[in-house]
């Protein structure tokens, strides 16, 4: 990531708590955004390492601080399928719902990334599965979209409402069969998804 300029963000990408915690103890500014926007916690949510992420958000780290891209370290975590990593922020006290001004969570964004594994660990840090973004999309229309099936029963496990209709007064199903036609694995699994 070039995080050589930058010493705490490259002790995060390392996982080397005990440097994170000598530079912190030094004066190392721990919400120091690099040119990109990313702050040690973002590298450390990049990498997955969970260890590091307690020891920022311990010194002090911005949980909810957002890199130029509008992605939290949650998103991040999340965007690299890091559940270790989504659990350490969430019991340093991320919000789990935080949506961008798009109206994405952690949860929109781990669905258009086929990420099924994070969906677990972002429902365990209380992301709500039926919220919706500004088209009235929830997850599961966005994991709808990407026709990634394993992601999309993971949003059902969790229990995921098949029933809610976006702002084009189509449920997942109906963008399913849109997109994949009537006898598609997807669309076949959401139908009866919708009958029970």
């Amino acid at each position: 990531m070039g995080n050589e300029k930058y010493p705490l963000h490259k002790a995060a990408e390392d996982d080397n708590v005990a440097e994170v915690q000598r530079l912190v103890n030094a004066g190392a500014d721990v919400n120091l955004t690099a040119v990109n926007g990313s702050a040690p916690l973002h590298v450390a949510a990049f990498y997955g390492q969970a260890k590091t992420i307690t020891a920022l958000a311990e010194a002090g780290a911005n949980v909810h601080l957002v890199d130029k891209n509008d992605y939290t370290p949650l998103d991040v975590a999340t965007i690299n399928g890091h559940t270790e990593a989504i659990a350490a922020l969430a019991k340093a006290g991320t919000n789990a719902n935080r949506a961008d001004k798009h109206g994405w969570t952690s949860l929109h964004v781990g669905a258009l990334h086929k990420r099924a594994e994070a969906i677990n660990a972002l429902v365990k840090a209380g992301a709500n599965v039926n919220q919706t973004n500004n088209h009235g999309n929830t997850p599961l229309h966005v994991a709808v979209a990407t026709g990634h099936l394993k992601t999309i029963i993971a949003l059902v496990n969790v229990g995921v409402d098949v029933n809610i209709r976006t702002k084009n007064d189509e449920t997942a199903a109906d963008i399913a069969e849109h997109l994949y036609g009537k006898e598609s694995e997807v669309t076949k699994f959401l139908r009866e998804q919708e009958k029970r």
